[in-house]
């Protein structure tokens, strides 16, 4: 059995992912496809246009075979640790034999070369970023300077997170093969709306600014995508940013200097930004560009206040981090694989369990195999959870649990209708 996998968002699903997954399917020749899928809220540091179960079902109709979720901690993440956690679960189904991702480069030797480089961190390289960060420039940006020959690779963001994908194979899974796939048409920032082939960033932002569903966006959605969406929009509403506008702001206004640090994503300097500009609030987007500076990008504001709301801590990321000796909360040592790092010191290298959201019914044996094989617990309902996990896997799956449940709240409060809870939830099968 040959299985291919990949970490995605697919907020929505368009066609260029379908894309990504004909020619996987026709180049790599995969038994099956399995995607590691944010849950409700996302990398980009806010809500998810429609909820997980949506966009699952969008995935599966357009040839994936099964969904897992990528825990709310690292799909909420930097780019770093999204990609970790995507291999991560991935070394814990025992049976992904590669990871498929797309970048604005195709040059896969010139990606890994670097990835090695920026595992390594050669001391002149540490000198160069360093330098960066004192003269007030961002991470990102700090790192391009640093390495004035890779600028190019630097400066586009499926470049930057292909990267992280390597980083992460080499470190966790050196088995599991990277499979690159050049990405075609609008770049991830590109608002235009010309061609199939449109960012979903673009078609967020048409979708917001449309009260029904534009039938331009049929040239930039697969059908299957196009009806779901409009089938949502009728029976709840999309979420953005500022609905979450009144829950960030009560969230805020219990916390301290502090408090604030406990953050994933958090900086002194942001969180005296924040105290400063809270009397201000008015909403999600104008309290990001309130506390935006020069040396962090809106994004990471926007991730740094997402966990804030969430309650996503630094300590909830720390054992899967690069060097650190961790066997994997809720798994005992005699199934962790850990991987050895560079400098010798261990980090998790699977997560703690397998949150299964959704499969085609023609993939029936792909989770047979799962079951058997999987080095963590695989769960397709949420009431063996507490006999299959404890203590620390308890307490992400907790955090998973809070974000859907407050993604849900959110969504009664602007539709006036009652959603199910998560435990109330059914596997999703097409």
């Amino acid at each position: 059995m040959k299985i291919a996998g990949v970490i995605a968002e697919y907020n929505p699903f368009h066609q260029g992912h379908r894309y990504q997954l004909d020619v996987l399917k026709r180049q790599y020749r995969p038994d099956y496809v399995i995607i590691a899928m944010s849950g409700d809220f996302v990398q980009r540091g806010t809500c998810a246009l429609i909820n997980k179960y949506a966009r699952a079902r969008m995935a599966l109709l357009q040839g994936a075979d099964l969904i897992l979720e990528l825990p709310a901690c690292f799909a909420t993440a930097s780019a770093e640790m999204f990609a970790r956690g995507g291999v991560l679960l991935f070394a814990a189904t025992g049976l992904t034999d590669c990871l498929c991702f797309g970048a604005e480069s195709g040059d896969l030797n010139r990606l890994k070369e670097l990835a090695g480089l920026l595992i390594k961190e050669p001391e002149w390289y540490r000198e160069g970023l360093k330098e960066g960060l004192r003269q007030g420039l961002s991470f990102p940006a700090a790192r391009a300077k640093a390495l004035p020959e890779y600028a190019d690779l630097l400066e586009l963001p499926n470049n930057i997170l292909a990267l992280e994908y390597l980083k992460a194979i080499k470190e966790i899974a050196p088995g599991m093969e990277p499979v690159l796939i050049q990405r075609k048409g609008s770049g991830y920032h590109d608002m235009g709306l010309t061609g199939p082939f449109v960012s979903a960033s673009a078609i967020r932002r048409k979708l917001q600014a449309s009260a029904v569903l534009p039938e331009e966006l049929k040239i930039a959605l697969p059908a299957d995508s196009f009806h779901i969406l409009e089938a949502y929009q009728k029976e709840a509403a999309f979420l953005w940013e500022n609905d979450f506008s009144l829950l960030l702001h009560h969230a805020l206004l219990g916390e301290t200097a502090e408090s604030l640090l406990r953050y994933e994503d958090m900086t002194e300097a942001l969180a005296n930004r924040i105290l400063r500009q809270r009397e201000n609030f008015l909403s999600w987007n104008q309290f990001c560009e309130a506390c935006d500076s020069r040396d962090m990008a809106y994004a990471r504001i926007s991730r740094a206040l997402t966990h804030l709301l969430l309650q996503i801590t630094k300590e909830d990321l720390h054992p899967y981090r690069p060097g650190n000796r961790f066997a994997g909360p809720g798994i005992s040592e005699s199934c962790s694989d850990s991987s050895v790092t560079d400098g010798g010191s261990k980090a998790a290298s699977i997560l703690p369990y397998l949150r299964i959201l959704g499969f085609r019914s023609s993939a029936a044996p792909l989770l047979t195999e799962l079951k058997k094989r999987a080095k963590a617990p695989a769960l397709t309902s949420l009431s063996s959870a507490e006999e299959a996990l404890s203590g620390p896997g308890l307490q992400m799956l907790g955090r998973d649990l809070y974000a859907s449940d407050l993604y849900r709240s959110v969504l009664t409060a602007k539709t006036g209708k009652i959603f199910p809870t998560e435990y109330r939830r059914k596997l999703l099968t097409v």
